[in-house]
């Protein structure tokens, strides 16, 4: 008896489908399965491909556009600099260790996707490796107007401040997400000189939340939302805003920064919080294929409700049976930055002594950056760069964040949190279903 044989574009291998039948064949391509159709055949069947593979074509997307990010994110504080001096105040008033830290957070994340050229293609095949890249941007593309943006920080000019290691950087506590460090290089200035000033810690905020509103909605490193205390409007905070590659490690980062915080804001509740979201960037995160314009920019305009996550965590509530649990990754929430509770490390430290929960998270994202180290170190040594990053991302397939998971009777649920897999949609389709699931990054 013959066989049918396809040979599949994604993993090149020769797949045995059914035997050979006079009907025409009509043949669909899926993600990451390929289904196949016949009308003697009723309903089809799934064959697998290699999902790291079609994985890895979406991170090698992703990588194209990271230095994209960057530079704009990079050009957004270059304005935020020349607005601060039109407002008449000198650069040793508004230029603080934040820029450096600032700096290292974008190096961080360039490294982590491979240190990709600025003109890296999105193909494997045509994998370019720069890690001088970053500081090209820094010191020679962030510029208008006959200024730059090392006019201002000057220690970017000098060779010793780039002497030190992106694989390294992780251990550093201060270094969280782009965002979230303008957010303290905007109130250093205030918190320098008045650090009791309510009103000015306002004005900073307000000044924050108009800069990154300028960011593309198209713009990873834009968060979605920005939250902020009811009265204290200088009580503020942004969601993680990154690519999803990364994602997991930034909420690592994220959680690890904020359960050694030696005091919460305990004053502080979530129904004290208001979170306005950026209406446009989240239409195009839920539906990527309806691009907006380029440039389109759009404000933090849509008051939203707290997410379920943040009505667990923060609230202590139950949620009604009848509501149907849609958790997003935990600590993702602007929320978290606002509010500070203590409550954190309770939470965390009872999951790492009565659960494999936090090991599993942790585990997953120190391997990643155990990864990230080894490709780093032999990135001198490997002359097939295309092959080195696949290897790389390989390492890295088995992301995890935390999630609230609910357990329990339906008229008394419990609510736990669990380490869920990251990458799971395109691991696993269901056979009954050919829909594709929007993921939100």
């Amino acid at each position: 008896m013959s066989a049918e044989v396809i040979f599949c574009s994604v993993s090149r291998k020769c797949i045995n489908i059914f035997p050979r039948t006079d009907h025409k064949l009509t043949i669909y391509s899926l993600r990451p399965l390929l289904i196949i159709k016949s009308p003697k055949h009723s309903g089809g069947k799934f064959v697998e491909m290699d999902p790291v593979e079609d994985d890895f074509k979406d991170f090698l997307k992703e990588r194209g556009q990271i230095l994209k990010d960057i530079e704009q994110f990079l050009f957004m504080v270059f304005r935020y600099f020349l607005f601060m001096e039109e407002e008449e105040f000198e650069p040793e008033f508004f230029i603080t260790d934040t820029v450096c830290i600032l700096i290292k957070s974008l190096c961080l994340i360039h490294g982590l996707y491979g240190y990709p050229e600025q003109s890296s293609s999105a193909h494997a095949g045509n994998i370019v490796v720069n890690k001088q890249a970053m500081k090209d941007i820094v010191l020679n593309k962030i510029k208008e107007n006959g200024k730059a943006f090392v006019d201002y920080y000057k220690e970017a000019k000098e060779d010793n401040f780039w002497q030190f290691n992106p694989e390294e950087l992780y251990t550093n506590i201060l270094l969280r997400e782009p965002a979230h460090i303008f957010l303290q290089l905007v109130q250093d200035p205030y918190e320098n000189t008045c650090p009791n000033d309510h009103s000015l810690a306002a004005i900073a905020a307000k000044i924050s939340m108009k800069h990154l509103e300028s960011l593309p909605d198209r713009n990873f490193l834009k968060p979605v939302v920005w939250a902020e205390h009811n009265k204290m409007p200088n009580c503020c905070g942004v969601s993680v805003g990154v690519r999803t590659f990364v994602r997991p490690l930034f909420l690592y980062l994220k959680i690890m920064q904020l359960r050694k915080l030696e005091c919460g804001r305990h004053s502080v509740n979530l129904k004290d919080v208001v979170a306005f979201q950026s209406a446009l960037k989240k239409e195009y995160l839920l539906n990527p294929a309806a691009d907006p314009p380029q440039n389109k920019k759009s404000e933090y305009s849509k008051e939203k409700e707290p997410c379920q996550s943040c009505e667990v965590f923060f609230g202590h509530c139950k949620l009604p049976s009848r509501k149907k649990p849609s958790f997003p990754p935990f600590g993702n929430c602007a929320e978290y930055d606002v509010i500070r509770t203590n409550n954190l490390d309770s939470l965390l430290l009872y999951l790492a002594h009565n659960t494999e929960e936090w090991a599993l998270f942790e585990t997953a994202c120190q391997h990643h950056f155990t990864a990230f180290k080894e490709f780093a170190a032999n990135l001198q040594e490997t002359k097939d760069q295309c092959e080195s990053i696949r290897a790389y991302y390989k390492e890295t397939s088995d992301a995890k964040i935390l999630k609230y998971q609910k357990d329990g009777l339906a008229f008394e649920p419990q609510f736990t949190l669990v380490a869920k897999n990251w990458r799971p949609d395109k691991r696993k389709t269901k056979a009954h279903t050919h829909k594709r699931r929007k993921t939100v990054a």
